[in-house]
């Protein structure tokens, strides 16, 4: 398995990825990123759920909702910054 993806990362998606990082401009991969970590909010709401973290769940519902709607869909982490102060917490 290490000897079948050792080439493939070294040949094909390392390339992408230093193309990806010269082409795209930094603002852009930075409202990717994320855009991709609010879409996974709710997949982080129903873990805090199920691991019996109420406080944790209201963080991260609220997280996403914020950043939902003011952060035009999850493109600008506006949680993280003051006056709502919640960071991102993956599982």
């Amino acid at each position: 398995s290490y000897a079948i993806s050792q080439p493939i990362d070294r040949f094909v998606l390392r390339p992408a990825a230093m193309l990806y990082q010269t082409v795209v401009p930094r603002p852009a991969r930075d409202g990717a990123r994320n855009a991709i970590r609010n879409a996974t909010a709710p997949v982080v709401f129903a873990n805090d759920l199920l691991q019996l973290r109420p406080l944790r769940a209201l963080r991260t519902l609220g997280r996403f909702l914020i950043n939902t709607t003011i952060g035009v869909f999850g493109l600008f982490d506006i949680a993280k910054r003051k006056p709502f102060n919640l960071p991102h917490r993956s599982n």
